[in-house]
């Protein structure tokens, strides 16, 4: 890439994000703001500052996002559990307004 001398004001196309990212991925603190559209230069900034990490650095980033997907899925396995549980009070609430009103 030594022929790809672009600035960060000059980037045009997704290939100008690719390859300047790219280039200067390990000078660069943050994704600049004009990238920050690319989810793919998201995704591969927060790679390149994985490998940064040292093991228990990385094993505590892991384990926060294990908790993070845990509790994600807890939210999700209570809300369906909820929406059951008021269906079928909705449901036998429902039953009995009709035999309440077909006895009437």
């Amino acid at each position: 890439m030594p022929k790809f001398n672009k600035q960060l004001d000059e980037l045009e196309t997704l290939t100008d994000n690719c390859v300047y990212f790219m280039k200067n991925a390990p000078s660069l603190e943050v994704v600049p703001q004009t990238m920050e559209i690319v989810s793919e230069i998201q995704q591969a900034f927060a790679i390149a500052n994985e490998t940064n990490f040292n093991p228990e650095d990385l094993a505590d980033l892991e384990a926060r996002e294990r908790y993070i997907l845990d509790q994600q899925g807890m939210l999700r396995k209570g809300i369906e559990e909820g929406l059951a549980e008021d269906r079928e009070e909705g449901l036998a609430l429902g039953m009995r307004e009709k035999a309440l009103e077909i006895a009437r």
